[in-house]
């Protein structure tokens, strides 16, 4: 007879259209994990699915799933207890309503839209919004203004029972402008929000690789190697496609080995940075948690300069940048969903090269996976964000760079 009865009561909740919380399968990205028998179909016009993920918890993990021909795309992750599907004639698919289990008779509910490319909280618009506007305070230097905005979209889409938004972009940014400023002000407390901010990313969405990896980092920066092992393992797991995955496997290599090398060589050039002048040779440096930049020429001894404790990723280039005939320095400082490079530019009056800061001259100015055009003479940096995406053309004109053309896409206007 209890056989028989959760049988009708499953019967019922398909016709429903809402998913209890004991149907756990796979979210793994093979789409064969979401052709079982329990895999529930959301929606006869569209191949979605819905799936839950058990974390030993009445909230469990929920994923709404998209097949594809080319496999299976996560539309939405979130967290509940329930969810229910209410059809949009506006949307091609169904808005989303997850609940939330917080006592016995209490529970709260998040609604989701789709807004044409994923699947959005109603108060997504303005904590997008919002992480667009940090975004750019945090690109030109100004830390603190980004995470005062930072701080304000934490506060809209809220997970009820978890107290934080459902907006894991905002939650790995804020974690991450945290830790930068840790680096800066060596204060706990900037040390402890960093660690919470990343850790509330990967609960809010735990295949967000991008918040595992600044976790790495944060681990590595202050001296939990297991921790750090741990994260930077996770990574891989999660996107071992990864473009710096090598450098990732020697950070694991590193710890593994004890961590017995303080000073480790990243990378040696020497090149001419002019054809009329002599050999220079270039050697990037990591001394524990700080890079070292080591400029030396037998020949031109004006040219032997050492930059000191700087982040860096592990590479760098010598290429001519603002486009004067003279080879200047990018070195790779931040690997996530965007690459970010310090630069230095050559000084042909001194014969001596200077790290760019921002206009505030308290943060090293960053260019955002940059690409070079020798033949126009042009500088395109860009930046991606979860719903938008910015591309800045510059070029050089008296020794200054000079914004030439500036585009915003709106994924959701696509």
């Amino acid at each position: 007879m209890k056989i028989f009865l959760n049988v009708l009561i499953l019967i019922f909740l398909l016709a429903q259209n809402v998913i209890s919380a004991d149907r756990t399968i796979s979210t793994s990205n093979n789409c064969d994990a979401i052709k079982g028998a329990d895999a529930y179909r959301v929606d006869d016009n569209n191949n979605l699915y819905a799936v839950y993920e058990s974390n030993g918890s009445k909230n469990p993990f929920i994923y709404i799933y998209l097949k594809t021909s080319g496999g299976c795309r996560v539309l939405l992750s979130t967290q509940g207890s329930v969810v229910r599907f209410v059809k949009d004639s506006a949307n091609k698919f169904p808005d989303v309503e997850a609940s939330w289990h917080i006592g016995a008779d209490e529970s709260s509910s998040t609604y989701y839209i789709w807004d044409g490319r994923r699947y959005v909280s109603y108060q997504a618009g303005d904590s997008e919004r919002l992480n667009r506007v940090a975004l750019e305070y945090f690109k030109k230097g100004d830390i603190d203004r980004a995470i005062e905005v930072w701080e304000k979209a934490k506060k809209l889409s809220i997970i009820p029972g978890l107290g934080f938004t459902s907006n894991a972009e905002v939650l790995n940014n804020l974690g991450f402008a945290y830790h930068k400023l840790a680096k800066k002000t060596k204060a706990i407390q900037h040390y402890r929000l960093a660690l919470h901010y990343l850790d509330a990313a990967t609960q809010v969405d735990y295949k967000r690789w991008e918040a595992y990896l600044n976790l790495a980092d944060l681990y590595v920066d202050i001296d939990d190697q297991a921790a750090a092992l741990k994260n930077y393992q996770k990574v891989l797991e999660l996107n071992p496609s990864y473009k710096y995955a090598n450098k990732i496997k020697d950070s694991i290599a590193k710890i593994k080995n004890g961590n017995k090398s303080t000073s480790v060589i990243l990378k040696e050039i020497e090149t001419q940075i002019r054809e009329s002048l002599p050999p220079v040779k270039f050697k990037l440096v990591q001394d524990n948690i700080c890079a070292r930049l080591e400029i030396s020429s037998n020949k031109l001894s004006e040219l032997n300069q050492q930059f000191e404790c700087f982040e860096s990723a592990g590479d760098i280039d010598i290429i001519d940048i603002n486009f004067d005939g003279y080879k200047d320095i990018m070195v790779l400082s931040f690997i996530s969903a965007n690459v970010g490079y310090s630069y230095w530019l050559f000084n042909p009056k001194s014969n001596k090269y200077t790290l760019i800061k921002e206009p505030n001259g308290d943060e090293d100015e960053i260019l955002w996976n940059p690409s070079l055009n020798a033949e126009s003479k042009t500088l395109t940096t860009r930046w991606s964000g979860s719903d938008h995406s910015t591309t800045e053309v510059y070029t050089y004109q008296n020794g200054k760079r000079v914004l030439l053309k500036k585009d915003t896409v709106n994924y959701r206007n696509r």
